[in-house]
């Protein structure tokens, strides 16, 4: 499909933006840059989901395209990444993160929880302590539960102890909005104002039910500021009730 259909498309279905995913979008570029260029003239946003390894070279061009760089994070430690990912030394990707964020980029973290692969609590305080120093508390970080499939098909899927654990020891990092993924009905898929723990934002997998937060982002109960772009959630917002 060309850059141009894909922005017609996204206009006709009242589309806030384009979001960029499945296989890595940096391996296509050229094609994320010509239809992200489209796609801003008409005054969408850009999203990339990306497991992040992409050159200093690649990343310029895109990251003055993208208003929200979600990158998959395997792990903390080098030999977690090169079991997973074939990849010796993931300091380019978390340099790519933190660039990102530089340029005021919306970012999200995702972490897939392979059992006695990733999933060790040195690896999650190690990466948790990493998000929180050299990002934000505030930063997002979805835990998602792995299932087993082509050559981890040997492993056990995660079991949700192992997820609640996880859950509580990277919010006891300091950590103010952590995710689980992949446990649909979870409470912990809603966001919870920090400060006074009202439910703001309502979901359930990718359907929003309810969403009860100020178009200046803070909450209404409190007033707390809530970290993210809200402008145009009344307006563009997708509810779904069937979900």
């Amino acid at each position: 499909m060309a850059p141009e259909q894909v922005v017609e498309i996204a206009l006709e279905r009242k589309c806030l933006g384009i979001s960029f995913t499945y296989n890595e979008p940096s391996i296509w570029m050229e094609y994320v840059l010509d239809a992200s260029r489209l796609g801003k003239e008409k005054g969408l946003l850009i999203n990339l989901v990306t497991n992040g390894f992409i050159s200093e070279l690649a990343r310029e061009p895109l990251f003055e395209m993208v208003d929200a760089f979600r990158v998959d994070v395997k792990g903390y430690f080098a030999e977690t990444y090169q079991m997973i990912a074939r990849i010796k030394n993931p300091e380019l990707i978390r340099s790519n993160i933190i660039r990102a964020r530089e340029q005021g980029i919306w970012v999200e973290l995702i972490t897939n929880l392979i059992p006695g692969i990733n999933d060790t609590e040195s690896e999650l305080i190690e990466l948790g302590k990493w998000i929180r120093d050299q990002l934000s508390e505030q930063t997002p970080w979805h835990l998602t539960r792995f299932f087993p499939a082509y050559q981890w098909s040997h492993l056990q899927p995660t079991s949700v102890e192992r997820m609640e654990k996880a859950l509580e020891l990277a919010k006891s990092l300091g950590l103010k909005f952590v995710y689980p993924g992949n446990l649909p009905g979870h409470p912990g898929e809603n966001t919870y104002c920090p400060n006074c723990q009202k439910l703001l934002i309502e979901r359930r997998i990718f359907g929003v039910l309810k969403l009860e937060i100020n178009k200046d982002g803070s909450c209404p109960n409190c007033g707390q500021k809530i970290p993210g772009h809200f402008e145009k959630a009344r307006e563009g917002i997708c509810y779904d009730e069937r979900v």
